[in-house]
């Protein structure tokens, strides 16, 4: 097959990223080499798995930490171009091609390296990590397969900004098998609490131990018994270990410890590895491969040249693409089920030595001694001269930041730096330019633009929150501009409040950066007192876990208890009636009695509180129930005149019913007799003597 036909099956991302090879695969993305046909480059693309794009929470993610990692500029950090979270063609992360090869390519080669090879990984890869830090981005996921070499030696660490959102998802694969975050992972990281870069510190003593050594240490049976040992086990490079890591050992004693609060900070490992470096000879070269001679040939539509690795699966006929493309601008599907190669073809023959990207003498002329072969370096120059220049300009650059000013005072032969003056142009406020004016000023300087849309509290949908570069600054052609939108107010997620108490409702809504809106209370048999019986939004009922903006106000519907009681009027019934009634008002009664001169025997003389007033459910009533008439005690009369007898009874209240006899003789008995108890009204009898 011919080279032009070859090309013509590469699939393409975002009708920008033409896919020429297949150069890894792992549990959560394949990694491309490609070129960027707006900006004619050769770049890496990580395409996540499909499944990925389906998960709101994880697109979110990913969008925020794309952005920060995109923002991260340090020799020691891979350099993010581009991302895309579209659904149809998957997440994927675009970054510069560094084609040495990974760490991980190391240690499952047949290349032992050296102590020295080591220490000089782990320096530059702390340095990166110590950047990141300073600048509040914690990785996360730092392994050997994120552990990059360009083809001049150089460490650069990988996944930032996509580490965290897939983390996240898993840590094992569906068979569980350890992977990823839990292998190389601080324990810390598995139990709940905030993750800072220290777990970044532990995972890079676990990598370099690994390269050292050729074995992980603490790594169990499975994630749940290797992480168990973690919590409590420092990671061991002292005794037996010693005598393998030599003066390494040392530097990272104190950076290999389980507990966080004991273990050294990324900058404080790279102040004991400087230590180190400055004792031990110049490390030899590193074993680097050439990826972009080993990868995978990519096609569209199920074609690929003969030979070549894992099918990628292109448009459907008749979707996605435009007039004149042949359907080919799309990708559709990625398969992600076949392993990366793991044997070591393409080795470099003379890989530039270690010792020269430290000292920078790579990219210098060096007078007083002849410098090393450099097959990548002299490969490129016959491109011309401006991309010599560009190369050399890019690299003086990244030899005066990698390591500090210790390295630097080592002896190195005078020197003539090359310079290039290339012609730039100053980036103007966009702050209030719509975007097709944007686009339409960076045409006439030949950069691109690429626009990012993010949340932010106190802004409007469509406002441009930031620029990169900044007003004033001089860009040359070719370079790109970042604008980002704003697409309103940060998303909160809705708390559940219906079933906790208003202050509850109030405590979670401060805490979702939302507010609790208008308070209605309602009577309910079955929920006490001050509980959310229903939440809504803008009259629509509020969905725990849906997304709205910040300060969003939940209408809250609050029980005010059971509805109050009217007592009825509970005068004249029998204890009986009365109690049914209160019965079926779920109320209690309460009786007593008492004598009653107007209400019969056994009627309700009086209740409390009294009809028509309002008691709560479950509350008491007390009613007063008539004894009937009261007792009185009949006197002794006897010898009194019939007539005064007669008139002290009657004021007694009792009857006179009779006299037997003349009403002038004296009383002799009365009947019923003097002492007997009777009730008021009962008539006597009086007897008088003859």
């Amino acid at each position: 097959m011919t080279a032009a036909a070859s090309q013509a099956n590469r699939p393409v991302l975002g009708e920008r990223y033409e896919l020429v090879s297949r150069i890894g695969a792992g549990a959560s993305a394949q990694v491309f080499h490609a070129i960027d046909r707006r900006l004619n480059r050769h770049v890496a693309i990580k395409h996540l798995r499909p499944d990925f794009a389906s998960d709101p929470r994880f697109l979110k993610l990913f969008r925020a930490e794309a952005y920060l990692a995109a923002q991260l500029s340090h020799p020691n950090i891979v350099a993010v171009y581009d991302w895309s979270d579209e659904v149809d063609s998957g997440p994927f992360i675009v970054t510069e091609l560094l084609a040495g090869g990974t760490l991980r390519d190391m240690i499952l080669g047949d290349h032992q390296l050296t102590i020295s090879q080591v220490t000089f990984i782990g320096l530059q890869a702390a340095q990166g990590l110590a950047f990141a830090h300073e600048q509040g981005l914690v990785h996360r996921d730092v392994k050997p397969a994120n552990l990059l070499f360009g083809q001049e030696g150089r460490v650069r660490v990988a996944d930032f900004g996509i580490a965290r959102a897939v983390a996240e998802a898993a840590w094992t694969e569906p068979e569980g098998v350890l992977i990823g975050t839990a292998r190389y992972a601080a324990p810390e990281q598995a139990t709940e609490g905030t993750v800072d870069g220290l777990a970044d510190v532990y995972s890079l003593v676990l990598c370099l131990v690994e390269a050292a050594t050729g074995s992980l240490p603490l790594l169990g049976e499975n994630a749940l018994s290797t992480m168990t040992t973690r919590q409590t086990v420092d990671i061991p490079v002292q005794g037996e270990m010693a005598e393998i890591l030599g003066p390494l050992a040392d530097a990272l004693v104190n950076a290999g410890k389980a507990d966080p609060a004991e273990r050294a900070s990324a900058p404080e490992l790279v102040e004991q590895l400087l230590v180190v470096h400055s004792d031990l000879p110049d490390p030899a070269p590193l074993p680097l491969l050439d990826v972009t001679t080993i990868g995978d040939p990519v096609s569209v539509n199920g074609q690929r040249p003969a030979g070549s690795g894992p099918t990628i699966l292109g448009d459907r006929p008749g979707e996605g693409a435009s007039a004149g493309d042949q359907g080919q601008d799309n990708v559709e599907v990625i398969d992600l089920d076949t392993e990366a190669p793991t044997e070591m073809p393409g080795l470099l023959e003379q890989p530039v030595a270690a010792n020269e990207v430290i000292n920078g003498a790579s990219v210098e002329a060096e007078r007083s001694a002849p410098r090393p072969y450099d097959a990548t370096f002299t490969r490129r120059r016959r491109r011309g001269p401006l991309l010599a220049g560009l190369l050399l300009l890019l690299a003086i650059g990244i030899g005066a930041a990698v390591v500090g000013p210790t390295l630097l005072e080592r002896a190195r032969p005078e020197t003539t730096v090359i310079e290039l003056g290339l012609p730039t142009f100053e980036v103007a406020n966009f702050q209030s330019s719509p975007v097709a004016d944007i686009r339409d000023q960076a045409d006439q300087f030949g950069w691109s633009v690429q626009v990012v849309e993010d949340y932010q509290d106190g802004t409007s949908a469509g406002e441009i929150l930031r620029q990169s570069p900044e007003p004033g600054a001089s860009l040359p052609p070719g370079e790109e501009i970042m604008i980002v939108i704003s697409l309103g107010p940060e998303l909160r997620i809705v708390p559940d409040v219906v079933g906790v108490t208003v202050d509850q409702a109030r405590a979670a809504t401060a805490g979702a950066s939302l507010a609790v809106g208008d308070v209605v209370e309602r009577n309910d048999e079955a929920v006490a007192t001050g509980v959310v019986l229903e939440a809504s939004i803008g009259g629509i009922p509020a969905q725990p876990g849906a997304e709205v903006t910040t300060d969003t106000e939940i209408d809250l519907v609050v029980s005010s208890g059971p509805t109050p009681r009217q007592i009825p009027n509970l005068v004249g019934l029998s204890v009986d009636q009365a109690r049914s009634a209160l019965a079926d008002l779920s109320l209690a009664i309460e009786v007593s009695e008492s004598f009653s001169e107007t209400v019969p025997e056994g009627e309700i003389i009086s209740s409390s509180p009294a009809a028509e007033e309002v008691l709560a459910r479950g509350s008491t009533v007390s009613v007063v129930v008539s004894l009937g008439l009261p007792f009185v005690e009949i006197p002794d009369l006897a010898g009194l005149q019939a007539v005064d007898a007669a008139t002290q009874l009657e004021e007694l209240g009792l009857v006179i019913e009779d006299t037997d006899g003349p009403p002038n003789r004296p009383v002799l008995i009365t009947d019923p007799v003097a002492g007997t108890s009777v009730r008021l009204g009962t008539s006597v009898r009086i007897i008088v003597s003859r």
